[in-house]
């Protein structure tokens, strides 16, 4: 594994980026083919809350992933299949804000 690297260091301010607004869940458009679709497939067209993010090192190759919010009730049926148990954290509320860990790997170049 000597071209994988542990970075630990990230520091996001939702609020700062977009003043008073967490993610939320919403539906992909569901009003045209893809939405025929999913009629057939008996699927939902709904995406769980999450942030998307990229993180830039140099040596490293860039690394661009979603984070989701434990207790979204579209996770386990995420109409994208995107979620994976290690792209859940949780939101810890902290009064006048919200703070989440989770840890990312990076590839060395």
């Amino acid at each position: 594994m000597s071209n994988i690297s542990s970075v630990n260091i990230f520091i996001c301010d939702l609020p700062t980026v977009r003043p008073h607004k967490l993610a939320i869940p919403y539906s992909i458009p569901d009003q045209s083919p893809t939405g025929e679709f999913l009629g057939y497939m008996e699927q939902h067209p709904m995406r769980p809350a999450h942030e998307h993010l990229m993180f830039k090192a140099d040596g490293h190759e860039t690394l661009i992933t979603q984070v989701f919010f434990e207790g979204d009730k579209w996770m386990e049926t995420d109409v994208a299949e995107g979620v994976r148990d290690e792209l859940i954290t949780k939101l810890i509320d902290k009064g006048d804000h919200k703070v989440a860990s989770l840890d990312f790997v990076m590839r060395k170049l």
